[in-house]
């Protein structure tokens, strides 16, 4: 699979799930388990006469005009060439190494269940820590642990990764990222000179510059003869920069036949060329095979930080490169490449030699090994010992679908050959059904499809635990169960919002659990069996018939149809998973002559409005709240009086229309996209980020009518980029500004909320530790039954402060004061500011949090936008000390995160979330 994330494509290279190495070696084991055995890769010759050889380049002489500069560039070129690799010294970057070691120490000494925070997901990509390269359950291993991050584009970043313990890790990484980046830059151009190469083409080939940063870690092992840090591979980046983190030597590289050691200056950096810049280069530099051994009583560490193109770049030999030699590599998709690269294990160049250099090999799957002996698990010969009737499928039934149409002169005759069909097969062969086009067609994708390498199919593989949706197998459920000799794709189609875009591009004596399943043979080659009256029945099929047979759900709803037991023959040869709930815009969207139940919520529409009162909801001038402005103190006691009697206001003149009227923009083009578009960016299971609905907790919870995108947007770290839409293309830039103007606007209005409350700011701002930013992108499309339905049900906010808004000019956001609802007229280009609990907590009860819901118009679509702005999930809550010296505290101080958790985890019920925190007088 691959997930877009930005410019960069992140393959998704998978390791299985295996043992901690770093526990492993804490239990002091008397033997080593047998899948880390391995030394036959450590008795190769060592030649430790050669570290001296190992090229040093220094940096600071590769400026030209240097007077060492045509020296320097030369070692540089000759490095490439017959070393493919060298130490480089007077980088500038000595202060960020040491920041990133320390930090990468601290790391690997965290407990392993803090470490383990930050655990790879299962069949995903190799990012987090846990181990690489592991593909099969009884595969050799390696005796270390790695923490993997995409580090560059910034828009690779999955920040859910990223540590913040050591509080030091993240800032020490990006400085590092950059200083690496720069290092790198500056060393393709210089090779781009020495290769007489089109720098601009150089550039063009790996289009934006990817980075990827491993930490690795060793532990020690008595036993180190007999294991292996890292197997013996060339990597498939452009080019590495490896940092020694301590002073235990471990990296050997492979030259002339030989291991030769090296010994890491101090303070250098270890620069090795990678498979692609070898291709790219069409050989004149060498990807460097290497590995790491282990030491028998210190753990030892390193970060490589991986450089590579862009995952979408089209890599071959540079034009100038192939004039006198012809390209010796072939030109092909890096993330083609890299898919391969990821999914296999390491055998030095293996990979590089026999898939990328002419002529181009293929893959072998199980049945073309020509194997001597099948594996134990397919052998299933008690299933095949029953009576076969060879004689009985002429008898199968045949049903004319185009005899089917009311008054046809066949029809009843046709309608009884049916019926009985269902009850004494609940089987049979279907034609004239007028699809026979998009059946052929159909068939040439299956046959395409499973005719790809198994490593393409592999991006679509099932996801452990889940569903049986994707590339696999089905029904297999223990280790030791007999295998069907059959390979699936098995994909949801309907209805549209089920659909899980990742996954577009048989079974034994067993009954289907649909209600009706339509089969379409693919090719010639017959299979098909039946079971009736207790004997197998080959099924012929007719050409372009759909074979129709009868799901036991049929069966359980119409008794007097049968379900049919189906069986497949090879010719030899040849979770919980959280129910969805439907999209809303796309329900909408079938004009519905009645709403279905779930969203009937009638007696929410009942109380009083008071269209009267929206002219009194306050109004607050931004630009006069400047302290030296001449209404700056009377705007502040307007907004001091909206905070304590109203808990609302629209704010006008705050400077940000410009980024408004983007983000209103890209709102409107996110929600016209197709809903499979749209669904790309799905909640995950259990997951509120995304898009989808909030607050649905049970099958039978009544529903509101509108769907939502849901983003983190600060702190930066708190972003996850899967979630950011990148259709339209504008929309990540839009948003990055929208989100930092409302931030801006937000710590205004605390300052001078602060003021008013004669509280510090210092004393405020500590209460909230770092501001969080979450922003809600709804969508309430239009209902004929809008009397009946509800947008979004009463509630208050759990937030600070929520800055809203109204993307265009359907009104629909009501305000709850004095037992009324208040409808609101939103001002052109204001914002629309409501306080939240956590603000009437910390001010104990002077600012008030607001009731409010969204109602739906009958014909009209409305879509709005609300930031909300939180205390950090860390911070304590709860009146400020400033504030219950005169009067008692009306609220518990608590956690934020506790309060949060009770907030997400309840169904949304005007302000009873702020009453259970209450302190009862």
């Amino acid at each position: 699979m691959e997930t877009e994330v930005g410019n960069a494509i992140k393959p998704t290279g998978f390791s299985l799930p295996v043992e901690n190495v770093q526990q492993l070696a804490s239990r002091n084991l008397q033997e080593i388990p047998n899948r880390y055995i391995r030394p036959e890769l450590i008795t190769h010759e060592v030649s430790v006469n050669e570290s001296s050889q190992i090229p040093v380049i220094d940096m600071s002489k590769l400026v030209a005009g240097n007077p060492g500069y045509d020296t320097e560039m030369s070692k540089l070129h000759q490095a490439c060439r017959e070393w493919g690799f060298f130490q480089l010294t007077n980088h500038g970057a000595a202060v960020e190494i040491e920041t990133m070691k320390a930090a990468a120490q601290e790391f690997f000494k965290l407990p392993l269940e803090q470490k383990m925070v930050y655990a790879q997901l299962p069949n995903t990509n190799l990012e987090g820590y846990g181990q690489a390269f592991v593909v099969s359950d009884d595969q050799k291993l390696d005796w270390s642990d790695m923490f993997i991050l995409y580090t560059l584009p910034i828009t690779a970043r999955n920040l859910s990764f990223w540590p913040n313990n050591p509080t030091s890790f993240r800032s020490s990484l990006e400085e590092y990222s950059c200083k690496l980046h720069r290092i790198c830059a500056s060393l393709y151009e210089l090779m781009a000179k020495n290769l007489r190469a089109d720098f601009k083409e150089f550039m063009d080939m790996h289009q934006d510059m990817v980075q990827a940063i491993r930490m690795n870690y060793y532990p020690p092992c008595s036993q180190a003869d007999k294991v292996v840090g890292f197997t013996p591979h060339s990597d498939g980046s452009q080019l590495t920069l490896l940092v020694q983190v301590d002073e235990v030597e471990g990296l050997q590289i492979r030259h002339n036949g030989k291991w030769v050691p090296v010994k890491p200056l101090p303070g250098a950096i270890i620069v090795n060329i990678g498979d692609a810049l070898e291709i790219m280069s069409n050989g004149e530099y060498r990807s460097i095979e290497h590995r790491a051994v282990v030491n028998p009583e210190k753990e030892r560490m390193s970060i490589a930080a991986f450089h590579t193109p862009d995952f979408a770049a089209t890599i071959g030999p540079l034009s100038n490169l192939v004039k006198e030699n012809g390209a010796k590599y072939k030109t092909v998709k890096y993330a083609d490449y890299v898919k391969m690269y990821l999914n296999s294990s390491r055998n030095g160049k293996s990979l590089l030699d026999n898939l990328f250099r002419f002529l181009l090999k293929t893959c072998n799957n199980l049945a073309s090994k020509s194997l001597k002996d099948i594996p134990y698990r397919y052998i299933q010969p008690e299933s095949k010992t029953h009576e076969v009737s060879v004689n009985e499928s002429l008898q199968i039934p045949v049903i004319d679908m185009s005899k089917l149409t009311s008054g046809n002169i066949g029809y009843q005759s046709e309608m009884s050959k049916l019926h009985q069909a269902c009850k004494d097969w609940g089987f049979f062969q279907l034609i004239n059904h007028g699809v026979a086009t998009e059946i052929e067609n159909m068939k040439t994708v299956a046959q395409d499809f499973f005719n790809l390498p198994l490593e393409e199919k592999m991006l679509y593989a099932q996801l452990p635990n889940t569903s049986i949706e994707g590339y696999g197998q089905a029904h297999v459920i223990s280790d030791d169960q007999k295998l069907d000799w059959s390979d699936l794709f098995l994909i949801f189609t309907l209805p549209v919002y089920a659909r899980n875009m990742n996954f577009w591009p048989n079974n034994p004596n067993i009954s289907d659990g649909s209600q009706l399943s339509l089969l379409i043979q693919a090719n010639e080659v017959e299979g098909l069996q039946i079971r009736n009256n207790g004997k197998w029945i080959p099924v012929k099929p007719l050409p372009g018939a759909i074979i129709v047979n009868i799901g036991d759900m049929m069966e359980l709803g119409l008794e007097q149809y049968l379900s049919m037991d189906t069986n497949v023959t090879y010719t030899i040869n040849h979770v919980d998973v959280l129910l969805p709930v439907e999209n809303v815009q796309h329900l909408a969207s079938k004009k519905l002559e009645a709403v279905p139940h779930r969203y009937i919520q009638s007696e929410i529409r009942t109380d009083k409005v008071s269209v009267q009162e929206s002219s009194q909801v306050p109004v607050i001038d931004m630009s006069k709240l400047a302290t030296g402005s001449s209404e700056h103190q009377t705007e502040m006691s307007k907004l001091h009086q909206a905070g304590k009697d109203w808990g609302f206001f629209q704010l006008i003149n705050h400077g940000a229309r410009t980024g408004i009227e983007n983000m209103k923009v890209a709102v409107q083009e996110f929600f016209k996209l197709p809903l499979e578009e749209k669904m790309v960016y799905a909640q995950l299971p259990g997951g509120l980020e995304g898009y989808g609905q909030s607050f649905v907790f049970s099958d039978d919870q009544t529903l509101d009518w509108n769907d939502m995108l849901f983003i983190y947007a600060q702190p930066i770290s708190a972003r996850n980029m899967r979630f950011w839409p990148n259709n339209p293309t504008s929309f990540r830039s839009t948003l990055e500004e929208y989100s930092r103007e409302l931030h801006r606007i937000c710590i205004s209005l605390y300052t001078m909320m602060a003021m008013n409350l004669g509280v510090e700011f210092a004393k405020f701002a500590n209460m909230y530790q770092e501001c969080v930013q979450a922003i809600r992108m709804n969508y309430y499309p239009p209902c004929s039954s809008a009397d009946k339905v509800i947008g979004f049900a009463p509630h208050s906010d759990g937030t600070l402060l929520t800055l809203l808004v109204q993307v265009n000019e359907v009104q629909g956001l009501q305000i709850r004061k004095n037992d009324k609802w208040i409808p609101i007229q939103p001002l052109p280009g204001a914002i629309i500011v409501n306080i939240g609990d956590i603000m009437e907590m910390m001010t104990n009860g002077k600012y008030r949090s607001i009731e409010h819901r969204a109602v739906v118009n009958s014909l009209k679509e409305r879509l709005s936008i609300a930031a909300f702005h939180l205390p950090s999930t860390e911070a304590k809550i709860g009146p400020l000390p400033d504030l219950v010296k005169e009067n008692a505290a009306k609220y518990k101080t608590m956690k934020y995160e506790d309060y949060l958790k009770m907030f997400l985890g309840s169904r949304l019920n005007g302000k009873s979330m702020l009453d259970n925190v209450r302190i009862s007088n």
